[in-house]
């Protein structure tokens, strides 16, 4: 891999009349790009890695010994490793972009059911060798991480899966409960990778940060990079209220489909889309905001900050508070805020720091 990027790096070198010089006003763009990885990213990507090694330890003892308390700290440990990785969900750039990594620790949008299906033909088949390391890592992306798991652990009511397995010491349940700790096994072992890159081995990611205004590998410039994180930030934004809150509400209370949303089965789709927007806003604190002016800054400060107030009555999404015309009228209300945020990271914010806002597929036409 560091031969690959070194000459990637001495081809861009060769090609690039750019390439070489610092670009114009670089400083700003790599102190936001420096602080961004330094103060969110690399501390987000410690904590998730932290986290999935506690899932992992708590299926295997689940696992070895099935009982209510061993079922318990698995249940616990897959939310602790949920919230820690809707922390670092938005973030495209580095590690978690190698080796089909952010698809691998959680595949969703799932619009074709491939989760289930893939999940459902491994339960069948009881392969036991293809749980093995080597073999599962480079088998169905689908049945990897933490959306398989979900399934595993909860049932379609909210409760826990795991009470047959508990319950009744049986082959499937044996070989469901093999899963169970493959899956956990494979996510602990991608987030120790991810933070490894990132800052710990001879080719650690964070050092094409550090070129990014020189152009290197990755990077052509630091105003580019910049205007890459600003970009991940803004297309959360658009993926909570398009996937995460429009897709399951529908447009009326006749078409809703609870199965849409995301974490349905552990009902944490709120819960998710308040710590997604915190990690936005903190991400948006620590890197953008000092070069904004006072009255930027606060508006979207209190953009971010009224989505959460009207967040919290919101009660988890169920069928009845996806047809409730209450519940309805609350998570409308968070649209229209976010949808404002979403409009603030298109407009005033990269017109404020000389960037590029670039498109998504998520912009339409």
């Amino acid at each position: 891999m560091k031969i690959i990027r070194q000459l990637f790096v001495t081809i861009l070198c060769c090609l690039s009349p750019g390439v070489g010089a610092a670009q114009p006003d670089s400083g700003k763009y790599q102190a936001i790009n420096i602080t961004f990885v330094d103060q969110f990213a690399v501390p987000a990507y410690e904590a998730f890695d932290d986290a999935a090694t506690h899932l992992a330890r708590s299926a295997e003892a689940f696992c070895e010994n099935m009982n209510d308390n061993t079922r318990e700290g698995l249940v616990d440990s897959y939310y602790e490793a949920m919230d820690a990785w809707q922390w670092v969900q938005m973030i495209s750039i580095g590690p978690i972009s190698f080796e089909l990594r952010r698809f691998r620790i959680q595949l969703w949008p799932d619009r074709r059911g491939n989760v289930s299906r893939h999940l459902d033909l491994l339960l069948s088949e009881k392969n036991t060798g293809a749980l093995s390391g080597a073999e599962f890592q480079t088998g169905s992306v689908a049945v990897q991480g933490l959306s398989a798991l979900e399934i595993l652990i909860f049932d379609e009511s909210g409760g826990l899966a795991t009470t047959t397995p508990v319950a009744t010491e049986n082959d499937d349940s044996g070989f469901r409960c093999q899963v169970i700790n493959a899956i956990a096994q494979n996510v602990a072992s991608i987030a120790k990778a991810v933070r490894t890159e990132w800052t710990e081995s001879d080719d650690a990611f964070r050092g094409y940060i550090e070129t990014a205004s020189l152009g290197n590998a990755f990077f052509d410039s630091a105003d580019g990079l910049s205007a890459r994180i600003l970009h991940d930030l803004r297309v959360q934004l658009q993926t909570i209220v398009e996937y995460k809150i429009e897709r399951p509400l529908s447009d009326t209370a006749e078409s809703t489909r609870l199965r849409r949303a995301e974490s349905w089965r552990s009902q944490r789709t709120i819960h998710n889309i308040r710590i997604n927007l915190k990690a936005i806003h903190s991400a948006y604190d620590v890197s953008f905001r000092p070069f904004l002016s006072e009255e930027l800054a606060l508006r979207v400060d209190e953009k971010f900050n009224q989505a959460d107030e009207l967040l919290a009555p919101i009660g988890e999404f169920s069928t009845a508070a996806l047809i409730d015309p209450v519940e309805r009228e609350r998570i409308n209300a968070v649209i229209e805020v976010v949808d404002e945020l979403v409009q603030l990271f298109i407009q005033q914010i990269p017109a404020a720091l000389d960037l590029n806002p670039g498109l998504t597929s998520l912009d339409g036409d």
